[in-house]
């Protein structure tokens, strides 16, 4: 892509009628020999060489066996796969369909309670009442955790932390609580993963450049492609989204969130990439009678000269920062919904189920080896020569590839065996409530039995 180039004017000595300059679009055209006296035409020149294949990049460079199995088997290997999850998937979807429905709903389907999270605000005394007797029975119930309801007296009316104070019963009491977000079945989620997946992998393998197919446009062996990372890009958060609504039960705005740091986490990769290109790209310093050596900077920040460029860190950074956000995030819901159920007397048939736990633990190392992957490269990138760049780049691409169909794997036998197992949970109806006034004046309130 096309950029303007700056220069550390400080490094270059030339004479007043030499001033530096910018190159413009119409100096940048040119594309082939040029004079290298001719300083205007050479820098020119310079600053296309990203936008432009080089001579031996217009076709397929190299054969690639000689480096393992070849990538075009892995990415037809993958999307045989792919389409295998894919089917599976729609099978498990049809049974589902066709088995009659237990109790008036069709339970095997993963259908997931979505919940949203509100603040319930209220002086009305049945609210309040019903409040006040939950957070008291709770904290009863569960009193070796540190799980507590907090009943609190909010302040947007700025009248009501006095009328608390003074003890009067038109108090407003606020409790935070969840409702209903409405329910999404996992089927949904889980096959557009499959068709991206074979889609992509398709696509790759029909336009893989060979020496029979020299006009083949993948050729992961020239740097890093997107169409690869938009692949992870289409799927990676879905694959989130699954083991973060594996529970049965979900906070909708956590999970979206997830999902959009998954994505953000994707192009950073892409982005580390880039800068491993440029480090297997950076040249020597140029030298020559009439100019010093001219320093490219590209963009200037607070450590400029002494710290050129720190994309690449502040990239991976970044993304370490993302990833240890989502999966820190599912780890915690994990074990303290775990601790919960131990530490707060809950029944021992409550437990969290293993395919929950497959599904954490599988996609968990799945995506920390690929971000290992990503981050060794990056930490031994240095300048190569061409060659060298083509055998770099074409190993890790087949690591990438490999590591992919690995974790859908993962997702797909997890799936199997949730959906295997895993019942819609039922929602209950609404209780029939009893009010009443006791001959002492309280109110008191029962729930009829079901």
């Amino acid at each position: 892509m096309s950029s303007a180039i700056d220069f550390d004017v400080q490094a270059i000595r030339m004479h007043v009628s030499d001033a530096p300059f910018y190159t413009k679009v119409k100096d940048r055209i040119s594309y082939g020999p040029v004079h290298k006296d001719n300083y205007k035409e050479m820098r020119a020149y310079q600053a296309t060489v990203d936008d432009y294949p080089l001579q031996e990049e217009q076709g397929c460079y190299g054969n690639f066996t000689n480096f393992g199995p070849s990538g075009r088997i892995i990415e037809l290997v993958s999307c045989f796969l792919s389409f295998a999850c894919l089917l599976g998937t729609i099978i498990a979807l049809v049974i589902a369909l066709s088995t009659a429905p237990e109790h008036g709903e069709r339970d095997r389907l993963a259908v997931v309670r979505m919940s949203k999270e509100v603040l319930l605000f209220t002086a009305e005394a049945p609210m309040v009442r019903a409040m006040r007797h939950m957070q008291t029975e709770y904290n009863r119930f569960c009193k070796k955790a540190d799980f507590h309801i907090d009943v609190q007296v909010p302040t947007w009316n700025e009248s009501n932390a006095k009328v608390f104070y003074d003890g009067k019963n038109s108090t407003m009491y606020g409790m935070t609580t969840s409702v209903h977000a409405g329910s999404i079945s996992l089927f949904l989620v889980v096959v557009p993963i499959f068709i991206f997946s074979t889609a992509f992998q398709y696509l790759r393998y029909r336009l893989y450049c060979t020496q029979d197919n020299l006009s083949g446009l993948y050729k992961p062996w020239l740097g890093p492609d997107f169409s690869r990372w938009l692949e992870y890009l289409f799927t990676s958060p879905f694959q989130v989204f699954i083991v973060a609504t594996a529970f049965g039960f979900a906070n909708r705005d956590t999970v979206l969130g997830l999902c959009g740091m998954q994505a953000a986490l994707v192009l950073f990769g892409y982005d580390i990439e880039q800068q491993i290109k440029k480090i297997y790209n950076r040249k020597e310093a140029a030298e020559s009678n009439r100019y010093a050596p001219v320093t490219k900077t590209r963009f200037y920040h607070l450590f400029w000269p002494a710290v050129r460029d720190i994309r690449g860190w502040v990239y991976l950074f970044v993304a370490w920062l993302l990833h240890v956000l989502i999966w820190s995030s599912i780890f915690m819901r994990y074990f303290d919904q775990e601790r919960h159920g131990n530490d707060c007397g809950t029944n021992s048939g409550a437990e969290i189920p293993d395919v929950v736990t497959f599904f954490m633990i599988s996609q968990f190392m799945s995506f920390t080896v690929f971000g290992l992957i990503n981050t060794w490269q990056f930490l031994r990138a240095k300048k190569l020569d061409r060659e060298e760049q083509f055998q770099k780049w074409n190993t890790y691409s087949r690591y990438y590839g490999i590591l992919s169909i690995t974790a859908k794997l993962f997702l797909e036998a997890g799936f199997l065996w949730y959906v295997a197992n895993a019942r819609t949970w039922p929602l209950a109806k609404d209780a029939e409530v009893v009010n009443g006034a006791m001959t002492s004046g309280q109110q008191c309130w029962a729930i009829k039995n079901i």
